[in-house]
């Protein structure tokens, strides 16, 4: 019985959490924004998939589905909704550009020498500045740009080109 109770208690936690993405999602400027960026519809906001999945990165976006480790759950919301925002911007690109996330051309290049990722990662480093203030901000990059062992006389470049959408 325990274990029934325990199980439920995760599946509703999951789904809550979910739910929670999506409303957020559906009332941020930011997001309402990107939609408008790219010509789609609020629709995008109920039917973006949402799922959790044992991935070894914290979130990903494969077919314009995000998916979302499980180990998200423990971080502060706006934490999370950070990541949401970046997955959201690639189910906006795989919309709008028709690609399905795992062209193969896309893995030869360097992670954050790609066109999408750098977009991606300049919503998601605004939308961070945003709830959470610049300064932690722009050391979410520098931590950023240390884990990608972006080469030391590239990492100001690199940081002003990602930090290009913060005010």
């Amino acid at each position: 019985m325990f274990l029934k109770v325990a199980k439920k208690s995760q599946i509703e936690e999951k789904h809550k959490l979910l739910a929670k993405i999506r409303v957020h999602l559906r009332n941020d400027d930011m997001a309402k924004n990107l939609t408008k960026e790219y010509g789609i519809k609020g629709w995008i906001f109920d039917a973006v998939p949402l799922d959790f999945k044992d991935i070894k990165v914290t979130a990903k976006t494969v077919n314009g589905t995000i998916f979302l480790n499980p180990k998200i759950n423990k971080m502060p919301f706006n934490i999370v909704m950070r990541y949401v925002i970046h997955e959201f911007v690639h189910v906006l690109q795989h919309i709008t550009e028709e690609k399905d996330g795992e062209v193969e051309d896309d893995k030869k290049q360097e992670y954050l020498d790609r066109e999408d990722e750098v977009e991606a990662f300049q919503h998601q480093i605004k939308y961070d500045a945003k709830y959470r203030g610049k300064d932690a901000a722009e050391e979410y990059t520098d931590e950023l740009l240390e884990y990608h062992k972006i080469p030391r006389e590239e990492k100001k470049e690199r940081k002003k080109e990602l930090m290009e959408k913060v005010k």
